[in-house]
């Protein structure tokens, strides 16, 4: 029905010689006599005010479907972004992975290095030990003739044997290590 329908009766006449109806735009025309018309006149109201309800239901309705739309926009704005987000985090715990790799290897050596220094320094705090012991001992026997292996030793502490030439001894080596390698040279 027409949004703007009138109430005004319509005049509906067939032939010259027959009697006038009235009816609403829109309406077939009544059966009944002219007395029926404020029945037609409710029923028109009745649908205007269906038809109004209608209006107001369409209204909500596109109104919802903007609502609905726009949401479905920003979903899929956000999805898009999402995937961006995904993306970029995947790439960065690609290159975290690459440095925690690199640095796992780095360490790896460096402690192979620390290893190898810790062995190397034990190794030099036993020579050491063997050196403070020889030096401890070498005052006591400064000068001293000592046998060892068959051999005998006149024994120079912290200094050199001028008529021997250069020491055989830099107290690297303990004082038996150094008798063994000692009776092991020929020139000493």
């Amino acid at each position: 029905m027409p949004r703007n329908a009138s109430c005004s009766p319509m005049v509906m006449q067939s032939r010259p010689d027959e009697p006038v109806s009235f009816f609403a735009e829109n309406e077939p025309p009544e059966e009944s006599d002219t007395g029926s018309c404020s029945e037609i006149e409710t029923e028109l109201r009745n649908c205007r005010r269906s038809e109004n309800q209608l209006q107001e239901t369409l209204r909500r309705c596109q109104k919802e479907k903007r609502d609905c739309d726009q949401e479905r926009n920003t979903c899929n704005s956000n999805r898009r972004k999402c995937a961006e987000d995904l993306a970029t985090c995947r790439r960065e715990e690609e290159e975290l992975q690459q440095k925690c790799s690199d640095t796992q290897r780095k360490l790896e050596r460096d402690l192979e290095k620390c290893r190898r220094h810790k062995e190397a320094e034990k190794a030099s705090a036993q020579k050491c030990k063997t050196a403070k012991f020889a030096i401890k001992l070498c005052p006591k026997i400064d000068q001293n003739l000592r046998t060892y292996g068959g051999w005998q030793y006149k024994i120079w502490c912290q200094r050199w044997a001028p008529e021997r030439g250069a020491p055989y001894k830099q107290n690297a080596l303990g004082f038996r290590q150094c008798l063994v390698a000692c009776s092991a040279d020929p020139g000493c």
